[in-house]
């Protein structure tokens, strides 16, 4: 493994929006769509908002349009989603310490995001403190410890699982940190599964097989990304040898862990 921790985004950030062509995502949009009428959303934070796809699911298809704002450590990734709609409110600043006031929003979301922030539980308690009273907070994420033989990548890279188990809580720790910081109802649903087999030598045109296409990749060395290749090629000339085909599958769920503050 690289010993780098942390990806840089603003490298990135041009061609990130690849990963959400055709139809990526659509349950999680759908879900944060449901809690924004719960709470007739006026307004939202995406916390670790990167290009804006979150926000464009909310500001696109939730009628009236609540007032979008996004949060970001990259400013390359904030760029990206200024050009897709102008009447965002970005913000440049890290999610633990975000620079709003108490009570400044009815739904705050983090997607795909939470497994990036150092101080997770700092976070929670942050977007407490600007949710308004009846809000929502809302991760989505999907659990490694429940995917380590459902995805080809932790089979072929060597140490990527062991750091994802490192980075990502499991869901019982999400529900834990929203309870003890003061969140009411919690709960926890499935928003999206991902489920995808790819025969032979075609998963090598794969987008997600590209090391800029997930932080996995991108936190290996370069020399440790392509002996992860090197292995995927070697299992197949040993299947095709066998008179075998190889099967890449991937088995994600996206969970959404949510609570509601308090009145």
């Amino acid at each position: 493994m690289s010993k780098t921790t942390r990806v840089n985004y603003d490298a990135i950030a041009p061609t990130y929006d690849q990963r959400t062509q055709g139809g990526y995502l659509e349950g999680v949009t759908l879900a944060l769509q449901n809690l924004a009428r719960q709470v007739k959303a006026q307004r939202v934070l995406d916390l670790g908002c990167g290009t804006g796809r979150s926000l464009r699911g909310l500001a696109d298809n939730f009628q009236p349009s609540p007032t979008c704002y996004g949060l970001d450590f990259s400013g390359g990734m904030l760029q990206q989603a200024q050009r897709f709609d102008a009447r965002y409110r970005l913000v440049n600043a890290s999610a633990p310490c975000p620079p709003f006031v108490p009570a400044s929003f009815d739904l705050i979301f983090c997607v795909h995001a939470f497994h990036h922030f150092p101080d997770k539980p700092q976070v929670v308690q942050a977007a407490y403190r600007i949710l308004r009273p009846g809000g929502i907070f809302a991760i989505v994420n999907f659990d490694p410890y429940e995917s380590r033989h459902n995805w080809y990548v932790y089979d072929y890279f060597e140490g990527v699982y062991e750091t994802d188990l490192r980075r990502f809580p499991r869901l019982a720790e999400l529900e834990a940190m929203l309870i003890q910081t003061g969140f009411q109802h919690v709960s926890q649903t499935m928003v999206e599964h991902i489920s995808d087999t790819i025969m032979g030598e075609a998963i090598f045109d794969n987008y997600f097989l590209r090391k800029d296409s997930n932080s996995q990749l991108i936190l290996l060395s370069d020399e440790a990304y392509q002996t992860g290749l090197a292995r995927m090629r070697a299992r197949l000339a040993e299947a095709k040898a066998n008179g075998e085909n190889i099967a890449f599958q991937t088995e994600i769920k996206n969970w959404m862990c949510y609570g509601l503050k308090p009145i």
